[in-house]
């Protein structure tokens, strides 16, 4: 593993307030062409609840027909590096260490926005676990220095998840 330089990873991957709006509409385009109904779009992502069950916001759907679910966003804001990040553990001096988002996100789908590309994807966790659950480990590690931890992930190349519903912007 080796230092990235610049990239951050809560730089690169975290929310920012100025990206919400963007993901928030992305998900209601998204939602509403596959159910037929545009959903209810809740951020929680900086509430005690998100934090605890990592995901970021909560779909619902005003007529009740379907059924709620959560969503866990990703934003890359600056550059695209051709991969998706799967984030496997974080720690530091001050903290335990615990499963990153990858493994411990209760979150049915994930919305990996790409802004510089003009692209998203989703997939669902499921779908995620199934294909990387065994071969994750064998993918090129990173790790990113934050504040007062570091985050340890895998750089998984976009044509080995080719389930993943990819959408321009």
């Amino acid at each position: 593993m080796g230092k990235l330089g610049p990239r951050n990873i809560t730089q690169d991957l975290g929310i920012e307030e100025k990206h919400r709006p963007l993901v928030t509409t992305l998900i209601e385009g998204y939602f509403a062409k596959k159910f037929g109904e545009v959903p209810d779009v809740k951020s929680i992502g900086n509430t005690r609840y998100g934090i605890k069950n990592s995901f970021d916001f909560v779909i619902s759907f005003p007529s009740g027909r379907i059924s709620n679910f959560d969503v866990e966003g990703k934003v890359r804001p600056e550059k695209d590096y051709g991969d998706f990040i799967a984030e496997y553990q974080s720690s530091g001096p001050k903290i335990k260490t615990f499963a990153g988002w990858f493994w411990k996100s209760k979150a049915q789908y994930l919305f990996y926005v790409v802004i510089p590309k003009k692209v998203y994807y989703v997939m669902k966790f499921s779908y995620l676990h199934a294909v990387l659950n065994k071969k994750l480990w064998s993918y090129p590690s990173g790790f990113s220095q934050n504040k007062d931890y570091k985050t340890f992930f895998k750089k998984v190349p976009w044509k080995d998840l080719p389930e993943a519903e990819r959408f321009e912007f």
